[in-house]
């Protein structure tokens, strides 16, 4: 399609998007769409969110409407399981859990990309509410 992407490194976001401006837009998964438009994706999309958000870069959220959740977190200590995250020990058995996840609420996203089109992060509610006629 002729489109140029480049994958940025964990290490160098902040850089690349903040301080170089060579960032058009943010695209990133979901491994869950909350009810409200809001993510659970993997940990740091909230964090890449908030420096969208910081220096008025666009950010979408590419996900299919059956990663849609009736359910969601009011923040990230809401996500309903633990993670261990923080690990401190002072021996080799010290490490980060590859499956960690984090809640990036509707406000910091821009549209929501589906099968379905291109929509605003209320769309998820309109679309559970059309499939269950309630949330409750």
């Amino acid at each position: 399609m002729g489109i140029p992407v480049a994958e940025i490194p964990e290490a160098a976001v902040a850089h690349v998007m903040g301080l170089l401006r060579q960032v058009n837009m943010v695209i990133v998964g979901a491994e869950a769409v909350t009810s409200n438009g809001g993510i659970i994706s993997r940990i740091g999309t909230f964090q890449l969110a908030q420096l969208a958000s910081k220096v008025k870069i666009p950010f979408y959220v590419a996900a299919e409407t059956h990663k849609f959740a009736r359910k969601f977190p009011w923040d990230q200590r809401d996500l309903g399981f633990e993670q261990h995250v923080l690990d401190f020990r002072t021996d080799a058995a010290s490490k980060q859990p590859e499956d960690a996840v984090d809640y990036t609420p509707p406000a910091l996203i821009s549209n929501l990309i589906t099968e379905n089109g291109v929509h605003l992060p209320i769309y998820v509610f309109e679309q559970l509410l059309d499939i269950y006629g309630s949330l409750a």
